[in-house]
């Protein structure tokens, strides 16, 4: 049965709960149920830093911003109104968001991209291989 973002998503909160209730139920943390303590340190990434922005040049700037304020890790969505699939303007615009914003922070800083379920795999694919070369990061590590 194939699922969206939607039902994947309120899985994914039914189990947190289940988890929180069971280290309640326990007395024990839910870290503790997952194994233990797996680090001492979490990295964290800025989120909302492009809140406003609109045009390469802004997002360029609300980067700038976010990494003057401490952030060396920046995620964000830049695909606009998409939904499964992109136009010719829409992945260029999005190229050219990507482009203005690791140009305005330079190779050091980690950029991570939201895509919230919205394209398709085909689309995604393609998104994929144009991206490539701004060196994204897949995750935390």
């Amino acid at each position: 049965m194939p699922t969206g973002a939607v039902f994947r998503t309120a899985l994914g909160a039914i189990e947190a709960a289940l988890l929180d209730i069971t280290g309640k139920a326990l007395g024990i943390s839910v870290f503790e149920l997952l194994g233990g303590r797996y680090r001492d340190r979490v990295e964290c990434y800025a989120n909302l830093w492009f809140f406003g922005a609109v045009t390469p040049k802004q997002y360029a700037q609300k980067a700038r911003e976010a990494v003057a304020m401490g952030s060396r890790a920046l995620k964000w969505d830049p695909f606009d109104i998409a939904d499964l699939e992109m136009n010719s303007r829409q992945r260029r615009q999005t190229i050219d968001i990507v482009a203005a914003v690791r140009d305005a922070v330079g190779p050091d800083i980690d950029l991570m991209l939201d895509v919230h379920g919205r394209l398709n795999a085909p689309t995604a694919i393609a998104m994929c291989r144009e991206l490539a070369r701004f060196s994204l990061r897949r995750g935390l590590r």
